[in-house]
Parts: C-alpha cells; structure tokens; sequence
C-alpha cells in the first residue's frame, strides 16, 4: 500500500466513524484533495443509503431467516428489529429491511477459539487488540 493509500484508507475510516483528522501537511493541493475525498465520501453516503434498503415482507424475513412469521413479529413488538409500516394504519402491511436484518442476525457474534487465542497473545505480549 502506497502512502498516498495509506492515508485516503486512514481518512476514509475516520469519516466512517464520524471523526475528522486534520491535514499534517497543509499544501493546497492537499487540501483540495481532502475537500474532495469528503465531498466523494458524502455522495457516496447520500446515494447509497436509499439503494442499500431492500424492503421484505415479514413472510420473506421469515424465510430468509428460517424464523416463525410469529417470532418476527414477536422481535418487532419487543423493538429488537426495525420495522416500517408505509401505510400508518393499524392494519397496514409491515415492511422490513433486508440489511437491518442481516445486522440483527450477526450483531451478537461469539468469537472462535482462534480468534480468542490471537486476542490472548496479543494482550500477553503487551498489546490489545
């Protein structure tokens, strides 16, 4: 990875976790390229978002999930997934988003014995990870 890679991987996460690093070096150019790299950031953000949303039915996440319709519904009544409904009406149709979903189903991840051992020698040689 070269320096100038280096640097947009380093910038781009700190816009993704919503910090802001300031230039070291304070060339015009520089800043051009940073003004740009955000504004690329933000658009990219703005039109994603809409297209990242894949609507499924409560019959498709149960499907897609291999749950109960009856336990979908009981994960939205207890507020554990996100849900919408379009038409505000009591009996309107449910509708949920695919990557919602998917964040619900692997947001409690249990780590493998590797990865615990990575982490036990990392923190025994003195760093953490």
């Amino acid at each position: 990875m070269t320096k100038i890679e280096s640097r947009f991987s380093e910038l781009w996460q700190a816009e993704h976790e919503g910090k802001q690093i300031p230039i070291v070096k304070k060339s015009e150019n520089e800043k051009m390229a940073y003004e740009w790299f955000c504004k690329g950031i933000e658009y990219v953000s703005s039109s994603m978002s809409i297209s990242e949303k894949t609507p499924m039915t409560v019959e498709q996440a149960a499907n897609f999930t291999g749950f109960s319709k009856a336990y979908i519904y009981k994960l939205i009544g207890a507020g554990k997934i996100p849900s919408y409904k379009p038409d505000s009406s009591r009996q309107g149709k449910v509708i949920l988003c695919k990557e919602e979903l998917q964040n619900f189903l692997f947001a409690n991840k249990r780590a493998s014995n590797e990865e615990l051992r990575e982490k036990a020698v990392a923190i025994l040689a003195g760093g953490t990870k």
